[in-house]
């Protein structure tokens, strides 16, 4: 497994299994997201994982088994899961030029859809070292809903067309195929067709993921850093415009709005985020120390 792409097997001793036959494919793969867009931070089992995957579903759409033997999880489970950590996601059914685009800008996705189309290769193709560049499982010869990781574009035409994309494919570790490759390339028409024939929409991350060149940032004490929120700009401010939004998230949605407030309201900045909506030409947001409240630096300044 590589920091950068990774491979999270959903065949390990502490994953969720069902006697109906699944494994949490989409749960390695949520794994996967956490691990890589929030470095150095815990990750629960996933055990304990699925269950809270599944448990956010189910109070979301009463009429979900999701989490529940034999309702296994989905893209929705995990898009609910990594939001509610943190994460900028989207979560719908993209076009292929959608899809595309945010792989280009190495935003990951979770991908689930039908397995058939990802080639099979011998389970002696690849190694340790050597990157997987097909499915090795030959149950049902693939014909079944499977969910990956796509991190980003790894072959490109001239015109940027991608040729394959780099994926972590929670498919290898099995006690039969025990080797789990550092990461996968896939054909991008595969990985395409296994979209399109599974009619499942997609989880995709708003950003890219963080560089690992950086040092871990630690959480002040009573703050809980989320979007990508560092402690830095901290302190009391006061809002410069009447009918200013406090959001949930730095992002400019109908759905977020928590409040309006007026000229003068006195706001506690515990963190500050640079990865939210563009607002007049600038993306940096100001959280409280719950990281639930957000306000954009245009309709704040600090107080005195």
């Amino acid at each position: 497994m590589t920091r950068e792409f990774p491979m999270i097997s959903e065949f390990r001793s502490d994953s969720p299994t069902c006697p109906k036959g699944w494994n949490g494919c989409a749960v390695a793969t949520t794994e996967a997201l956490l691990r890589r867009y929030l470095p150095g931070q815990p990750v629960p089992k996933q055990k304990d994982l699925g269950d809270s995957m599944g448990r956010r579903h189910r109070q979301m759409d009463h009429t979900s088994s999701h989490g529940i033997c034999p309702g296994a999880w989905c893209p929705y489970c995990s898009y609910l899961e990594l939001k509610a950590r943190g994460i900028p996601m989207g979560y719908g059914r993209l076009s292929i030029e959608q899809l595309r685009a945010h792989l280009l800008l190495r935003h990951a996705v979770h991908l689930g859809g039908m397995y058939h189309p990802i080639r099979q290769v011998s389970s002696t193709s690849y190694s340790s070292t050597v990157p997987a560049r097909g499915r090795s499982d030959t149950t049902l010869d693939g014909k079944f809903r499977h969910s990956i990781v796509v991190w980003q574009v790894g072959q490109a035409r001239q015109d940027r067309t991608p040729l394959t994309y780099i994926v972590s494919d929670p498919d290898f570790g099995s006690p039969h195929r025990p080797r789990v490759p550092p990461y996968c390339e896939y054909d991008a028409r595969e990985v395409e067709a296994m979209y399109l024939q599974g009619g499942l929409k997609i989880a995709y991350c708003q950003t890219e993921p963080p560089r690992l060149d950086r040092p871990a940032i630690a959480s002040p004490a009573g703050v809980s850093l989320k979007f990508g929120g560092e402690p830095r700009a901290r302190g009391l401010y006061v809002t410069t415009v009447d009918d200013a939004n406090q959001r949930s998230s730095p992002f400019i949605r109908t759905v977020n709005i928590i409040r309006t407030v007026p000229e003068g309201t006195v706001f506690h900045v515990r963190q500050t985020s640079l990865t939210g909506t563009n607002v007049h030409g600038s993306t940096t947001w100001h959280g409280d120390a719950t990281g639930t409240v957000w306000m954009h630096h245009s309709v704040i300044r600090p107080q005195g």
